[in-house]
């Protein structure tokens, strides 16, 4: 098969993917999508605001704020602070995430919103899987020196914010397609009607003795006059 074959192949397949990802949701999701979408611009707002407060912090110091359990967990509450801030109360669902082994996993979520957040994940699992080729990693993991990978290969804080950022921006993207399409395809639409638009009858116009009404009446009277003024 040659290239130009080969990538046609690949992006019917990813179309076809995408459109029955897409047909999970209907008119009756536009609420949660919208739920979900503050959710993760939320999310996005607070890993940039942080983002930039660790790069001022490393220039300051000129020292390099990597990632480990502490520093990970006070950047993901303030993350999930702003998430809080716009929470729709845990209707958009729990989630997924990733295992050490680069597996995604899938938590209870609503259907519509499972293809948004298996993206998301997925793009942590590219991470994961080219990081395990870089070092290694699952010895670190499998003695205990390290938690994860970011831990066995000294992953910058800022490195993993980005990460983070880069799932949020590819679930996001999703997210907004799926509620452009059904904002479009959900509004309301009038039925048709055969009744004229007023609901009140049209008024009765005048008829005079040649039983003329209306514009013609009136033209004949005009008529009239102007014979009466000029004569026979």
């Amino acid at each position: 098969m040659n290239k130009q074959l080969r990538n046609f192949a690949v992006f019917s397949l990813l179309g076809l993917a995408w459109s029955g990802a897409q047909a999970a949701c209907s008119c009756s999701d536009l609420k949660l999508l919208k739920d979900r979408l503050n959710e993760v611009d939320a999310a996005l707002h607070a890993y940039d605001h942080e983002l930039q407060i660790i790069t001022v912090q490393q220039q300051t110091t000129g020292m390099e704020i990597k990632t480990n359990p502490t520093t990970r967990a006070k950047l993901q509450g303030k993350v999930q602070e702003g998430i809080n801030s716009v929470g729709a109360g845990g209707t958009t669902g729990e989630g997924a995430g990733v295992t050490n082994r680069c597996k995604v996993v899938m938590k209870n979520n609503p259907p519509c919103l499972e293809p948004s957040y298996r993206a998301h994940e997925e793009v942590h699992q590219r991470h994961c899987e080219a990081d395990y080729q870089r070092g290694n990693v699952t010895w670190k993991i499998l003695t205990g020196d390290a938690g994860d990978r970011h831990e066995a290969l000294g992953t910058l804080l800022a490195d993993y914010a980005r990460e983070e950022m880069e799932g949020y921006q590819t679930e996001r993207r999703m997210l907004a397609s799926e509620h452009e399409r059904l904002t479009k395809e959900c509004k309301p639409k009038m039925a048709y009607s055969s009744r004229p638009i007023s609901s009140q009858p049209p008024a009765a116009q005048p008829v005079n003795d040649d039983g003329l009404s209306g514009p013609v009446n009136d033209a004949v009277n005009t008529l009239r006059n102007l014979k009466g003024l000029f004569g026979k």
